[in-house]
């Protein structure tokens, strides 16, 4: 007879796992009432909304103008100097415009290496900001992750599917705002 108690028992437990796996299915996946010990952070969104980021690429934003407008004057100098060139080889020897024209040409060339370095300078400007701003940033996010018992964030770009409830963009970004405000250096 203990035997047989034992059997329904264990009928009743695996019964009693069938249906809550049947009302679990139901729902789709499970639902956590808990904070998870996991999170995501969009790392793009944090940078470019939060008053640090937007006053780096405003910075940005102005240099890279600066260098536009610079660029269209020199060209327009440049193609001024270029028609001034080809009138002269109507009048000049030969020899003598070709001299002109190899100047003009390696006048050229050395201009567009100036300019060229000036713009991959402002790419690695932007870049070691972004990495300034990530540095600063780290602190305050494992202050939140603290806060909140996460144990790793993962980047929102690297994840398949996720409820959004385990996203911290938001509070990360009040946080950041409140603790760095508009510039790195701690002044708001």
């Amino acid at each position: 007879m203990t035997r047989l108690a034992g059997i329904r028992g264990a009928l009743v437990v695996v019964c009693g796992l069938l249906l809550s796996a049947g009302n679990a299915g139901a729902q789709g996946f499970p639902v956590y009432r808990e904070s998870l010990p996991v999170a995501s952070l969009n790392s793009d969104r944090l940078f470019s909304e939060s008053l640090a980021g937007k006053a780096i690429l405003d910075a940005s934003r102005q240099k890279s103008t600066a260098l536009s407008e610079e660029n269209r004057r020199i060209e327009a100098e440049l193609e001024q100097e270029e028609r001034d060139l080809t009138k002269k080889r109507k009048t000049l020897p030969a020899e003598e415009f070709r001299i002109l024209a190899d100047a003009f040409d390696v006048k050229v060339e050395a201009i567009r290496s100036t300019q060229n370095g000036k713009a991959t300078a402002l790419a690695q400007e932007l870049d070691a900001a972004r990495r300034e701003f990530s540095n600063r940033v780290r602190p305050v996010l494992q202050e939140l992750m603290g806060d909140r018992g996460i144990i790793f964030v993962l980047n929102e770009q690297a994840i398949a599917l996720a409820v959004s409830s385990g996203d911290i963009t938001d509070q990360a970004l009040q946080r950041v705002d409140e603790e760095i405000g508009a510039t790195l250096d701690g002044n708001k």
